[in-house]
């Protein structure tokens, strides 16, 4: 027998299957309804163009659900592109952070190398074109 309206349901996607917020957010609104509680975490390795911002995702979704929560656990990929040569800033910059990278993951600390890759990768935009970073 039914007792109450509200649904809970938890799910994990998979960030390398979003390609933007706007979609993420359709499949969010899937989801939706008055009674609804959606506990969302996204998982795995994101492509280095997938900006998110779950504040923003939650803030636009906050009338869909009765309470919503979206934690990005991802990580981001690096770079397909080859290295810098190593006599440049760029190649000294993007070296450095991925032996960093490989170190902390070598020792099991996941979190300071998922840090580390959104950092290497925030560095490549800027010494590489810095039109495209917004600094805030």
């Amino acid at each position: 027998m039914p007792v109450g309206r509200t649904r809970f349901e938890k799910i994990e996607l998979d960030a390398a299957a979003i390609t933007s917020q706007g979609e993420l957010e359709r499949t969010l609104r899937e989801r939706a309804g008055p009674d609804s509680v959606l506990d969302v975490r996204l998982v795995g390795m994101k492509s280095d163009d997938l900006d998110l911002n779950v504040d923003e995702l939650e803030r636009q979704l906050q009338g869909a659900f009765l309470r919503l929560r979206v934690r990005d656990s991802s990580i981001v990929s690096l770079p397909d592109t080859p290295l810098a040569p190593a006599d440049t800033i760029l190649g000294a910059f993007a070296r450095d952070f991925g032996a960093r990278i490989v170190d902390h993951e070598a020792r099991g600390d996941t979190e300071r190398a998922a840090e580390l890759r959104e950092a290497l990768r925030l560095g490549i935009l800027l010494l590489d074109d810095p039109q495209r970073v917004t600094l805030a």
